[in-house]
This record gives structure tokens, sequence and C-alpha cells, in this order.
């Protein structure tokens, strides 16, 4: 007998969210969802953010946040969360965007 999956992973993405941060502006997208912690009562349902500059197609910085609250930031949330981010290292010249990146138009 199976358990029914009741972590809520794999929903359907949260959608893009622009704001202006530092004199640019930025893009914010859920590029995943995870759990983390151990046991039954330490695991919490975590979702990844990347953030990625206007006109550029891979993401510069990922933070973790709640999974749920992606859409209920306010925009002066989003700059924080920004400024706590994680850089990611660049992509090598010539490579594809990763999936689920921004593509130039």
């Amino acid at each position: 007998m199976t358990e029914a999956n009741d972590t809520g992973l794999g929903a359907a993405p949260d959608g893009d969210r622009g704001f202006d941060a530092h004199g640019r502006s930025w893009t914010a997208r859920v590029a995943g969802d995870g759990l983390g912690g151990t046991g039954k009562l330490g695991v919490a349902r975590l979702s990844l953010v990347h953030f990625m500059a206007q006109g550029e197609t891979a993401p510069r910085f990922e933070a973790l946040i709640a999974t749920g609250t992606f859409q209920r930031l306010y925009e002066r949330e989003l700059v924080d969360l920004l400024a706590r981010a994680q850089p990611l290292p660049p992509p090598p010249p010539g490579a594809d965007p990763p999936a689920g990146s921004l593509q130039k138009r």
C-alpha cells in the first residue's frame, strides 16, 4: 500500500515577481521546492528563489524561504531577500540558459 503525497511539492509555479533594487530592475522566481530538517516534527517545506537582473538569462542570486510565502512578500521584503541571497557562479561562456530561466526576446 502506498501513502498519498501530502507534502504539496511539485505544485504549480508561483510566477515571476518584478521589483527594483539598487538602481536595477530584478525578477524573482521560485526555482523549486523541497524539504529540510530531520524527523517527523523537524521537517520544513522550503522554496528556492532565484533572482535575475533585467536583461540577463541566468540567475545571479538564490535564497530559501518558507514554501507558500513567495506571492505574499511585499516588494520591500523581496529587496531585503535579494540583499541576503547567496551569489551563484556565472554560467560558462556559450552555455545554454538553465531550464526555467528568462530567455532574451
